[in-house]
C-alpha cells in the first residue's frame, strides 16, 4: 500500500508488482491523504497498521473527515465511516480487527467499532494539535503524537507516561513493544532510546544525513531500520546498539520505510515515487545457511560470488562482505 503527496493511494500485489487498485486526486470528493501524518504539515510518524492482522483488509484515510475499509485482494470498500471535522491523519486496526483507531487535524483520537460502524465515545481523547495516533503496543492502550505534547502513552483516557517534546520531536517516534521505551530519530540523524517514564536517554546511535520520517521500527522491537537522504538504510539492532546492516536501496534520498508483519520484506520509498522492497533474509539467516541455499542454484563451475555479483545485491554485500561461498 503506497500513499504519496500527489494525493493518490495504490495497493500493489508485494510479489508480481502488479498494481491491483488506484484511488486518486482525480476524484475530487476522495482525495487520500497519507496514512501516517502528512509531512507536508510537519507530522511526525508513528508504527501504524494499515492492513488488519489477516491481510484481507486495509485502511484508506480521507481529507474530509472519514475514513475506509477496502478489500486488500480488490481494492473494493467495504465501509466508509465519517465522523471527524477535519482531516484523518493516521488510522489503524486494533490487534483483534474489530474496532479502528484515528487520529485527526481536529485534535482528538476516536475508537470505532466496526460491527455498528459507531464511535466508541469513552474512548475518544483530546490532544491539542495532534499529529498522529496509533494503537500501543500489543493493543494495551493508545500512543498520540502533538507538536505540542509529545509522545503519550495512555490507558483507559488517561496519559500513563509521556516523552517531553524536544526537537527530537521533529523526527521520528515509536514505542517499543513492552510500552517503556520510546525510540527517537532527529533531524540531525541521532537515533536516540530513551525511558517513556522520565524521558532519559538511556542511549544514542549515530548515523547522520537520516530522511525526515524516514524510519520503521520492527513489531517484536528486535531492529530499527532508518533510511538516509543518500540513499542508504541502516539496520540498528536494539538490544546490542550494533548496525546490522548498511546498504545503498536508492540513489534519491529514501521518504519512506515500511515492514511485513513477519519483518522478512523491507519496503523502501523515495520522493520520486520509486518503491523497492527488499528480502531481509541475509540479515537474520547465518551465512552458512544462506551460501548452503546459493551454492544449490549455482553450476559448479561458477559457485563463488563475484565483486560483481555482490554489487547486484546490496544487501547481500553489505552482510556477507567479500566472504567466498560453497566450501572455497
Amino acid at each position: 500500500m503506497t500513499s504519496g503527496l500527489d494525493k493518490v493511494a495504490r495497493l500493489f500485489d508485494s510479489t508480481s508488482g502488479k498494481r491491483i487498485f488506484q484511488r486518486g486526486a482525480a476524484m475530487k470528493a476522495a482525495n487520500s491523504r497519507a496514512l501516517n501524518a502528512d509531512p507536508t504539515i510537519g507530522g511526525t510518524r508513528l508504527t501504524n497498521n494499515w492492513f488488519s492482522a489477516d491481510s484481507k483488509r486495509f485502511l484508506m484515510t480521507l481529507s474530509d473527515g472519514t475514513f475506509e475499509l477496502r478489500d486488500a485482494d480488490t481494492g473494493a470498500m467495504m465501509q466508509r465511516i465519517p465522523g471527524h471535522a477535519e482531516a484523518v491523519l493516521s488510522a489503524s486496526f486494533s490487534p483483534d480487527g474489530e474496532r479502528v483507531l484515528t487520529g485527526s487535524l481536529d485534535d482528538t483520537v476516536r475508537v470505532w467499532s466496526l460491527a455498528d460502524e459507531r464511535e466508541i465515545m469513552e474512548a475518544r481523547i483530546e490532544v491539542p494539535k495532534l499529529r498522529s495516533a496509533a494503537w500501543a503496543p500489543e493493543g494495551n492502550g493508545i500512543v498520540s503524537m502533538s507538536i505540542e505534547q509529545g509522545l503519550q502513552l495512555w490507558r483507559d483516557g488517561k496519559s500513563v507516561a509521556s516523552l517531553p517534546n524536544r526537537d527530537a520531536n521533529k523526527g521520528a517516534l515509536a514505542i517499543t513493544a513492552d510500552g517503556l521505551r520510546a525510540i527517537e530519530i532527529d533531524e540531525a540523524g541521532v537515533i536516540r532510546l530513551s525511558r517513556m517514564a522520565d524521558g532519559e536517554t538511556e542511549v544514542k546511535l549515530e548515523t547522520g544525513d537520516v530522511a525526515r520520517g524516514a524510519f520503521v521500527i520492527s513489531d517484536d522491537s528486535r531492529f530499527v531500520a532508518v533510511g538516509r537522504t543518500d540513499g542508504h538504510v541502516v539496520l540498528w539492532d536494539i538490544a546490542t546498539r550494533q548496525p546490522l546492516a548498511d546498504f545503498t536501496a536508492h540513489k534519491a534520498s529514501i521518504s519512506a520505510l515500511g515492514l511485513s508483519p513477519d519483518n522478512r520484506l523491507l519496503a523502501t520509498a523515495t520522493n520520486d515515487g520509486e518503491v523497492r522492497l527488499w528480502y531481509l533474509d541475509p540479515v537474520f539467516t547465518s551465512f552458512e545457511l544462506l551460501a548452503r541455499a546459493a551454492c544449490s542454484r549455482l553450476a559448479p563451475e561458477a559457485q563463488r560470488f563475484s565483486i560483481d555479483e555482490r554489487a547486484g545485491d546490496p544487501l547481500i554485500g553489505a552482510i556477507w562482505g567479500t566472504r567466498e561461498v560453497c566450501g572455497r
